[in-house]
């Protein structure tokens, strides 16, 4: 029995304990439901660093009364740093509580976390009629962050209208402090002058751009060169639009458009005529221009004239070859070679028979043939020596070879002396070569041939001669003929054996002996060259008015 009373009292007395809990909350609820948790000054705080600062705290009213209650701080300022501070103030109320915030927000000293920036130029310019793009501006500061949304632009910018503008940049952070900043803009015209420089006839014009603004960067040429000089000279030499533009350092452009019509680069067109007379020349241009014509400069042998204006030029001259440059007025030019035309008459072909006084007494006659206008340029001169059919009359020289074909009418290039030894000389005597010698130096001497051209030529017993006179006056020759040879007496040319000799010779007549006479020239180091020709001994009638032949006389020079 006494164990249950202890039971009954144990549990009488936490029945009276969970009734005295249960009042004790729900007064301590009550007042929590009815009390007021207030904060004792701002609820944000601005303190400067360095400052003395004390925490005004909170308080807590029930029903009108300020009450007694513990209160938790949590959260200290620092207040030699700046920045954004939160401090806690909790009330317990049995198992309930409330709680209050405080933002304390420690401001520096200066202002160097507190900044307004601008994007881009300034001063900001712009070309006139442009545009202005707004480049763009930053605000920030230690405390509130990115506030760029808060700024505000006042002022305006007239971009039609030259001139200075000023648009203003505002911003306050939540400490109060304004940024302002200023950016300048600049309504401008660019400033250059273009003139285009040259003659109204020219080939080529010349561009020039004097800038003189100072905001230029550079300029893109029509070839899409750039260029940051001031002064553009820009050469062009054809017709057509040429644009420049110009850049600022805000990279606005001015464009520069210019077209040409008057490059003149076509050449003239034209040609030229030599005339030919017996000492002099004469030149005779024709010429014509989409423009104009300015003049000539006249070109023979080595000589070179001034520029001139007439169309015909004469000069002294034996040469027979002329070119001309055709200038027009913006010098384009053209070189013409000129059309021969030979007009000499003074000297005409002739073949005569003359008669020359010798140093050694003899009288030696001699058939003379003088090409046509051979006084315009010195000419080959051949010495041929007849063979023993030709022994008789004088005349009888002209019944073979060379002379043959000069007395029916042939027209040799070159100069022909052909000497006449009646029976009782030979060609080999050396009183009849003195005389011959002599005849040659004094038809040298007083016609026109090259002294460096003489060819000696014999003719069947003609070969006696031509082949001594060789070997005796090989200086004075350029070479040697020999036709239809007769070798009996033929004279091995040793002194000159390196002279070009020419063997014409039937295939019926010694050929066999002249092949070997021309293996034993050319085996001692010599230049002969054997011609076998179909027939016997005559066969100058055949073969003489070849052009090969005559071209290897003319083309020889010692």
């Amino acid at each position: 029995m006494k164990d249950n009373k202890i039971i009954k009292y144990v549990i009488i007395g936490l029945a009276i304990l969970v009734a005295i809990i249960i009042i004790y909350l729900l007064v301590e609820y009550n007042k929590y439901e009815k009390s007021i948790l207030s904060l004792k000054g701002n609820s944000i705080t601005y303190v400067t660093t360095g400052d003395t600062w004390e925490d005004p705290g909170c308080k807590v009213t029930y029903k009108g009364s300020e009450i007694d209650k513990d209160i938790k701080v949590n959260n200290q300022v620092d207040i030699n740093k700046p920045g954004s501070y939160e401090i806690e103030y909790i009330v317990k109320f049995g198992i309930f509580s409330k709680n209050i915030k405080r933002r304390v927000i420690v401001v520096g000293k200066d202002e160097s976390s507190f900044k307004l920036e601008l994007y881009g130029s300034n001063p900001y310019y712009i070309l006139k009629g442009g545009s202005y793009k707004e480049p763009g501006y930053y605000a920030t500061d230690n405390i509130d962050g990115n506030i760029t949304k808060n700024v505000i632009i006042t002022g305006s910018v007239k971009t039609n209208t030259v001139g200075e503008y000023n648009l203003e940049y505002s911003v306050i952070n939540s400490s109060r402090v304004k940024k302002t900043v200023t950016r300048r803009v600049v309504v401008y015209d660019f400033q250059y002058k273009a003139t285009t420089n040259g003659d109204i006839y020219s080939n080529s014009k010349e561009i020039v751009i004097d800038i003189s603004d100072p905001n230029y960067m550079h300029t893109v040429l029509p070839d899409e060169d750039v260029t940051s000089s001031r002064n553009i000279k820009y050469k062009v030499t054809s017709n057509g639009t040429y644009i420049f533009e110009m850049y600022d350092k805000s990279r606005n452009v001015t464009t520069y458009e210019v077209t040409i019509k008057d490059v003149d680069n076509i050449k003239p067109t034209g040609s030229c005529t030599l005339n030919l007379y017996d000492k002099n020349g004469e030149i005779i241009v024709k010429a014509s221009d989409n423009n104009k014509i300015k003049g000539f400069i006249y070109h023979y042998g080595n000589t070179k004239t001034d520029l001139m204006t007439n169309t015909t030029y004469k000069f002294n001259t034996m040469d027979e070859s002329a070119n001309v440059d055709i200038f027009d007025m913006a010098n384009n030019t053209i070189n013409v070679k000129c059309n021969v035309v030979n007009k000499a008459t003074t000297i005409s072909r002739s073949y005569t028979y003359k008669t020359y006084q010798a140093s050694n007494g003899r009288n030696q006659g001699y058939w003379h043939y003088i090409p046509a206008g051979s006084a315009r340029k010195k000419v080959t001169l051949l010495v041929y020596l007849h063979g023993a059919g030709s022994h008789g009359n004088y005349n009888d020289v002209n019944k073979y070879a060379f002379p043959l074909f000069v007395s029916r009418g042939t027209n040799y290039p070159y100069m022909m002396i052909a000497p006449h030894c009646n029976s009782s000389c030979s060609f080999g005597n050396d009183t009849v070569i003195s005389a011959i010698m002599e005849v040659i130096t004094y038809v040298t001497n007083n016609y026109n041939v090259d002294p460096d051209r003489i060819i000696i030529s014999g003719g069947s017993a003609g070969t006696t001669g031509a082949s001594k006179m060789l070997n005796q006056y090989g200086n004075r020759f350029a070479g040697m003929v020999i036709v239809s040879g007769y070798y009996d007496y033929f004279t091995m040319p040793t002194n000159y054996i390196k002279k070009p000799m020419l063997f014409i010779q039937g295939k019926y007549d010694s050929y066999q002996v002249a092949t070997n006479i021309v293996n034993r020239i050319n085996s001692q180091g010599g230049r002969a060259t054997l011609s076998g020709v179909s027939g016997g001994h005559n066969i100058s009638e055949k073969v003489l008015d070849s052009q090969e032949y005559t071209n290897w006389i003319i083309s020889q020079k010692k």
